[in-house]
């Protein structure tokens, strides 16, 4: 039999595929695998005729493609438990024998249960399963004994209610604020009338008495309906938080922020949790919120906050990179770059290493939380302090600053004057460290010498020889900073320069707001030595009945009782001009001594300025229900009828007097803010007077009428 080439051809493939079948096995890859059509293209072809000419094609069938298989391992038998167990020996442990037990019918009953259930479950060892009767193939009934809990043997499962704890609204959580607190809880109120109540208390008054009660009753505990959404909570919130900055009460303002649960979203209430931390010295927790705050929010602050955080670290590429973005969404000032060139290049600096000369602003600098934080940490210095928009928050933080000189700190001083919310603490310790040149000094000297060549007589409010729109030695903030200091370092002129001092704040309404400088002042050492005479001793008690250091008051009223009283007239008039501040300590007794008002009336009867301060005086002695008397009214009455002060709106007036007749707290002392907003108290006539004190002892805040109706006697020169 013969073969044509073809057919040779493929047997001989056959053959070679079998004997290199493991070098076919690594070509597989290579090759594609031969289909049917294939095969039946090869079968056609050995059948054609020897005559035609063969393709030139040549195929090798090297098998079928090897199926993979997945590798075994040994078996690792049945999982067991990783737990540590305890290193004790079975046996080495003694079990005491059980104690007897007292009778508890509790137990008992539980225990026949759990022996009943078991006697009706358990089935004997030895024995088999009970059959049931031949041909009866009916199964027992199902028991409804269900199985026995020990630990919940009584409980009622249709007691309970299922449902999802909701979030507890934190729009009225209190704060402590230590003396300042009160436990009054505002309840019964739209969240829309306590926000627009909470706006109000953010309008600044010149009563530091209100500034710190609004403070505490921003702190206080508001019972408020449940709120819509959380735009709502986030409102309250801030609204509160706005309470604290208008009245520079850094305690209230972090605290409230510390006290917010963590798993709420306060991502509207960056800006406030940002600056808390600036606050409190934080400075890489304000970073992470502004690099969160970056992504969603265009708002230039956290450009600028990013780069203080760029320069802060060292960045400066960082810093070139922030840069450009804030200059492309707003216009930088000129501080701002010199202070972060400051930051950063102390920053670069290694340890070890001389820090850069402390640089000069060229600008004012403003008085923010951010600018205050950065020039914290710069090393710069700046000439004077742009007064428009101050963030009273931030004042604190430039007067703890002390490369700052002594204009920019005076104005700031003076900025909380004049809010009433000036730090007694804070405010000493710039008046000790401030330095003034020795021609300062002595041109303030002869200032206040030629003022008034002997001391003042009286009480501390006849007027100098001088009034204060003559030429002062130096520019007004500075000068009421010399006069702190000198009265606190100067033996030859301290009671010149008190009385001055008192003088012109009681021109500008702001001895109230003075008084409690006053008072610190007067504890440092060595003052109460260089303030000799009746007139500093009145001013110094005036000042601390003001402050509420009733302590020192008395300490100083008892100074000008054991002096030379009786002989010296100026003492006795001294001591007399206190009797209505002596009578005040008696407003929260229940029973009182004898009056000393008649003699007080007896000296001030042959002025006319005395009837006015008669009907004053008079007027907050029967708003804590202590009667003056019938004679003493008469004699006043005999004076004349119009008095000088301000005038209100009707409008306004009526609206607290509604308030107060339908027991309105909130909308009673809502127009209460506001009068007091645009009245200082020594502008408060004497009628009104009485009724807004009597009106807060009404709402139960006796503490707070007490000190209003002293700021508004002494302001009125009581």
């Amino acid at each position: 039999m013969q073969f044509s080439r073809l057919q040779f051809t493929a047997f001989l493939s056959l053959i070679l595929a079998a004997s290199f079948g493991a070098h076919a096995a690594q070509e597989e890859e290579q090759q594609p695998e031969q289909t049917a059509e294939e095969t039946e293209a090869v079968v056609e072809s050995s059948s054609a005729p020897a005559t035609e000419k063969p393709a030139r094609r040549t195929i090798y069938f090297v098998g079928p493609k090897v199926a993979l298989e997945r590798q075994q391992g040994p078996s690792i038998g049945q999982p067991q438990s990783i737990l540590p167990r305890p290193l004790i020996r079975p046996g080495s442990v003694e079990i005491p024998e059980p104690q007897a037990e007292e009778v508890n019918p509790v137990e008992d009953l539980l225990d026949e249960q759990a022996q009943s259930l078991a006697e009706l479950q358990e089935l004997p060892g030895d024995t088999n399963l009970e059959q049931t009767p031949d041909g009866d193939d009916s199964q027992s009934e199902p028991s409804d004994v269900q199985p026995f809990d020990p630990y919940a043997p009584n409980i009622n499962t249709d007691a309970f209610d299922e449902g999802v704890l909701e979030q507890i609204d934190p729009s009225g959580i209190a704060v402590e604020l230590g003396d300042g607190s009160i436990e009054t809880v505002w309840q019964g109120y739209d969240r829309s009338d306590i926000i627009a109540f909470l706006n109000q208390l953010s309008q600044p008054s010149l009563s530091p008495t209100l500034a710190r009660f609004a403070s505490s009753i921003a702190a206080s505990r508001f019972d408020v309906p449940e709120p819509a959404n959380d735009q709502s909570v986030h409102q309250f919130i801030a609204a509160r938080l706005g309470v604290f900055e208008a009245q520079a009460n850094r305690e209230a303002y972090v605290g409230l922020i510390e006290l917010l649960p963590e798993d709420f979203d306060w991502s509207a209430l960056a800006h406030h949790f940002a600056r808390a931390n600036l606050l409190k010295g934080e400075l890489t927790d304000a970073c992470q919120i502004a690099n969160a705050r970056r992504a969603n929010d265009l708002d230039p602050y956290w450009a600028r906050l990013s780069t203080f955080c760029m320069a802060a670290s060292g960045n400066r590429s960082g810093v070139d990179f922030q840069l450009g973005i804030l200059e492309e969404t707003t216009e930088v000032d000129q501080v701002f770059y010199q202070l972060i060139d400051q930051i950063l290049v102390e920053a670069e600096q290694p340890p070890g290493t001389v820090l850069p000369p402390v640089v000069e602003l060229e600008d004012p600098l403003s008085a923010d939380i951010l600018t205050a934080s950065m020039a914290r940490l710069a090393r710069v210095t700046a000439g004077s302090i742009d007064v428009s928009g101050v963030n009273p928050l931030a004042v604190p933080l430039l007067l703890e600053n002390a490369l700052l000189p002594r204009a920019p700190h005076s104005t700031l001083v003076a900025y909380l004057m004049a809010r009433g919310v000036a730090n007694p603490d804070s405010v000493a310790r710039f008046i000790s460290a401030a330095e003034f040149s020795d021609d300062e000094k002595a041109s303030l000297d002869a200032w206040l010498k030629s003022q008034g060549n002997e001391e003042q007589k009286g009480d501390g409010d006849a007027t100098l020889t001088a009034s204060i729109e003559q030429a002062m030695p130096i520019e007004s903030d500075l000068l009421q900073s010399l006069l702190l200091q000198t009265t606190a370092t100067n033996a030859d002129t301290a009671a010149l320069a008190l009385q001055q001092y008192w003088q012109i704040a009681g021109q500008r309404n702001l001895r109230p707001a003075v008084a409690s400088v006053v008072s610190k002042v007067a504890t440092l050492p060595n003052v109460e030595a260089y303030l000799k005479g009746a007139t500093s001793a009145a001013i110094v008690a005036r000042a601390a009945y003001l402050s509420g250091d009733l302590d020192l008051a008395a300490a100083w009223a008892r100074k000008l009782r054991i002096s030379v009283a009786g002989e010296d007239a100026d003492v006795d008039a001294a001591l007399v001009g206190l009797i209505p501040l002596i009578e005040a300590e008696k407003w929260s007794q229940s029973e009182t001594s004898l009056s000393n008002l008649p003699l007080w009336w007896s000296v001030r009867s042959s002025s006319p300025e005395g009837f006015r301060q008669a009907n004053l005086l008079f007027t907050i002695q029967e708003a804590f229900d202590k009667p003056v008397g019938d004679g003493l009214w008469a004699a006043v009455g005999s004076g004349p009828v119009l008095l000088e002060g301000g005038s209100v709106s009707p409008a306004v007036w009526r609206e607290f007097l509604t308030n107060m007749n339908e027991q309105d707290p909130v909308g009673a002392l809502t127009s209460f803010y506001r009068i007091m907003s645009e009245v200082a108290p020594g502008d408060l006539p004497p009628a009104m007077a009485g009724t807004l004190v009597a009106g807060l002892r009404q709402l139960g805040f006796e503490e707070t009428a007490r000190a209003f109706a002293l700021e508004i006697l002494i302001s009125q020169k009581i």
